[in-house]
């Protein structure tokens, strides 16, 4: 079910941002990749579900070359502030360059250093 709405989540995401054209998607047990194009200059945003209430977020990596990070935010999915309520973490990136990059996003607690992540996202990305 999680992943379902993961994948809504992300789904609806890329169809707002008209600057991003998505191929492929490769999902395998608890890691998941994606295809990007973006023109050089333009933002566009990836959201996926969190639950930092449990100690869980996203965490990401990627070329500072290529892309820059312009915000990274965290809006719960309603007004009740109940813990494990769950919410959608939103990061906006711009293509700062042309290339290739790697977007590694991890999920995880900051605190578990030995274990690995419960989820990992990779996005492959192109500037044009």
């Amino acid at each position: 079910m999680k992943t379902a709405n993961l994948i809504a989540i992300l789904s609806i995401v890329l169809l707002l941002t008209g600057c991003i054209q998505k191929d492929v998607s490769v999902s395998e047990g608890n890691e998941m990749s994606k295809n990007l194009s973006v023109k050089l200059g333009e933002t566009f945003e990836l959201g996926f579900e969190s639950n930092p209430s449990t100690g869980f977020e996203w965490f990401e990596r990627h070329d500072t070359t290529v892309l820059q990070l312009v915000s990274s935010e965290y809006k719960q999915n309603s007004n009740n502030r109940i813990v494990g309520n769950p919410g959608t973490q939103t990061f906006i990136f711009k293509a700062v360059g042309r290339g290739k990059t790697t977007i590694e996003f991890v999920y995880k607690r900051s605190w578990e250093k030995d274990i690995p992540p419960a989820k990992k996202v990779l996005y492959k990305v192109e500037v044009y």
